[in-house]
């Protein structure tokens, strides 16, 4: 919670002050040029992701050094998403969804795909790791040839 809340915080900010550096509420600039609705996202994203990172690797290195916080973590992990994924299925069908008054799915509809989730989490996490020790190791034996 404590990269979450200022990561969402900084996200909906910037991206309020990139949609008006943009113009994209004027609706003639808007018309002119759709795709600043889209840069004006991305730039939220890269801001908000910037700026929370110190956070995100704080917490990742946290969670590897604690032999036990991987069984808890992972544990944690899940229980966290299964708990969080029916908010995330509601931002990304208002996001992608077309408005119908019929398109109620009851309680179910909010879990639709978790599983797939609980399968990509652990996938994406260990890539996320392997890639960050690969890069880490390759820098640092660049570091070390370039000092000798």
């Amino acid at each position: 919670m404590a990269r979450i809340v200022p990561y969402a915080a900084i996200q909906f900010t910037a991206h309020e002050q990139c949609k008006k550096a943009l113009r994209v509420d004027d609706p003639v600039v808007a018309r002119q040029h759709p795709l600043r609705h889209l840069l004006a996202g991305s730039l939220a994203g890269v801001i908000s992701q910037s700026a929370t990172y110190p956070l995100d690797m704080a917490r990742a290195r946290m969670a590897v050094t604690h032999a036990n916080d991987v069984c808890c973590g992972g544990a944690a992990g899940a229980l966290a998403q299964s708990a969080s994924y029916p908010l995330d299925i509601v931002r990304r069908r208002m996001q992608t969804a077309r408005r119908r008054p019929d398109g109620a799915e009851g309680m179910r509809g909010f879990f639709k795909g978790l599983s797939m989730n609980w399968v990509k989490g652990p996938i994406a996490v260990g890539i996320s790791f392997a890639t960050y020790d690969i890069i880490r190791s390759t820098l640092r034996d660049v570091a070390v040839s370039v000092q000798r």
